[in-house]
């Protein structure tokens, strides 16, 4: 009985209500210029942030959010991992992550960017608003 409304945009399409389902795959390789591959900053990180954010702001009480990305491995830390808990728990949104595929675009670590990079991941991400958010929201 769902009627979904598709949308192919960079980040939140202006105007459109509240969401139930997000689906967001934004690019995530840092410095490469080019829009299909480019997500910002110098580690690629900066789109999957900024998309996140808009959707948790845009996503309805009881929504979901579901995000496909990369993310650069610093010395066996996730510093995209660590940002997404940040935003998520500031929306209120229980944060579930997991990396997909350890090791992806290997070549790119021979690029001077990433010199400190141990591999690039690919990623999935899913956030829950609460459906009470407007409750805690008011309170």
């Amino acid at each position: 009985g769902l009627r979904p409304r598709l949308r192919q945009c960079d980040g939140m399409p202006a105007g459109d209500g509240p969401a139930s389902l997000i689906l967001a795959n934004p690019p995530y390789l840092g410095g490469s210029g080019r829009t299909y591959s480019d997500g910002g900053g110098p580690l690629g990180a900066q789109l999957s942030l900024a998309w996140t954010r808009q959707a948790l702001a845009r996503l309805a009480p009881g929504g979901r959010l579901l995000l496909y990305t990369g993310a650069a491995i610093l010395r066996g830390r996730d510093p995209l991992q660590a940002a997404l808990r940040q935003i998520a728990g500031e929306a209120g949104c229980p944060l579930r992550y997991e990396e997909l595929d350890p090791d992806v675009f290997p070549s790119t670590l021979l690029h001077r960017g990433y010199w400190g990079v141990e591999r690039i991941a690919a990623v999935g991400a899913v956030m829950d608003k609460p459906a009470d958010a407007r409750n805690l929201a008011q309170a």
